[in-house]
């Protein structure tokens, strides 16, 4: 991959097909390495291109607030989570609204503010018993979202 995104720089991202998957792609890699720096380097530089799928753009968004989060910079963090959500109600991506819900309530309980995260994981908790219907993740995560805030 990083041969690849090399060759990619030298030539241009541009002249690639689909630079923000690409970018994303080793992106991914990186975060999931636990390098959110890197993984922030070339996330920032996916947002420079179109996505022709459109929901390339929800994940690079979210994985910027995933980053940022990790890096305990909630406000930024907050503010690509909120991108997040937008662009998944620009297209009607539910599974990613509830998802950005979450992501937003999440932050609210990291922060110690409670009343503010409880609307964010009941819509959490709504999108994703209508999106994904067996997804026990998802709903766990709402519920215990819930829970955290009951106590």
């Amino acid at each position: 991959m990083l041969s690849a995104e090399y060759t990619f720089r030298k030539a241009g991202h541009a002249k690639i097909l689909e630079p923000p998957y690409c970018l994303y792609g080793l992106a991914f890699v990186y975060y999931h390495l636990g390098n959110y720096h890197e993984a922030l380097k070339h996330l920032m530089n996916a947002t420079n291109y179109q996505d022709r799928r459109g929901y390339v753009n929800i994940f690079v968004a979210n994985t910027i607030g995933q980053c940022y989060r990790n890096l305990m910079r909630y406000d930024s963090a907050l503010h690509y989570y909120n991108i997040t959500h937008q662009l998944a109600e620009k297209g009607d991506e539910k599974a990613w609204i509830g998802i950005s819900f979450g992501n937003i309530g999440f932050i609210h309980i990291t922060q110690g503010n409670y009343a503010a995260a409880r609307p964010f994981f009941e819509k959490y908790l709504r999108y994703v018993t209508t999106a994904f219907e067996k997804d026990t993740v998802c709903i766990s995560e709402a519920v215990t979202g819930l829970a955290d805030i009951e106590i």
